[in-house]
């Protein structure tokens, strides 16, 4: 739930025939290199459907399984919006350097070579404002974070609403209560949506919920 090295680091071992064994390789990879690796392994994409790998992220690890990190990117970027910040977090890996981006919160800049503790922020140290820079251009490429935090929270008011509205059985109706066929008062505020009469479907909440989900999508306040 952050990014701190005890918490987004960790090891990956990898064992192919041919490749390199009993070594360490003091480069930064991603679980996202994964995939594209597996590919490789098994041939590469000639054949594979076009969708399945056009804009495929990651970076293939078989150059680093034959010993040739000349040319690896040597770049890891992370993302995190869940418990705890309960906003969106990026962190970017380069090298001996980490960003740490908290939208609304200063940025974090360290230096895991000699500070792997992560003690010392560097991010307002002039003469660290080139990789700060650097970082934080990477960070910020193809990534809205106030965006974000609005779809999030749109998502979350959309799956609050749905929940509460069953379907006509009598259990379901007094569960849900007077939001089964009216939606006002705090649906209102929670919603945003205008009062509105609803014929709920019978059998159950899972067809109900499905029909408000459907009729909310066709509605002009719940699509961008």
């Amino acid at each position: 739930q952050c990014f701190w090295e005890w918490s987004a680091r960790g090891p990956l071992v990898i064992s192919v025939p041919g490749g390199r064994q009993n070594e360490r390789v003091a480069v930064n990879t991603s679980l996202v290199d994964l995939l594209p690796t597996q590919i490789g392994l098994a041939g590469g994409t000639a054949g594979l459907p076009e969708e399945m790998v056009d804009g495929l992220a990651g970076t293939d690890l078989g150059a680093l399984l034959i010993g040739d990190e000349k040319n690896w990117p040597d770049c890891v970027i992370a993302d995190y919006l869940a418990i705890g910040p309960c906003v969106p977090c990026r962190m970017v890996r380069k090298g001996r350097y980490k960003y740490i981006f908290t939208h609304g919160q200063p940025d974090l800049l360290f230096d895991l070579i000699d500070d792997p503790q992560e003690l010392n922020n560097l991010a307002r140290d002039a003469e660290h404002k080139p990789a700060l820079d650097d970082l934080k251009k990477a960070a910020m490429k193809n990534y809205d974070p106030v965006m974000l935090m609005e779809e999030i929270m749109f998502s979350q008011r959309y799956r609050r609403f749905v929940a509460t509205v069953g379907g006509r059985h009598p259990a379901h109706r007094a569960r849900c209560g007077p939001f089964v066929h009216n939606l006002s008062g705090s649906a209102n505020a929670e919603t945003g949506l205008d009062e509105a009469q609803l014929h709920v479907p019978s059998g159950g909440p899972r067809p109900a919920r499905r029909y408000i989900r459907q009729k909310l999508q066709r509605d002009p306040k719940f699509t961008r």
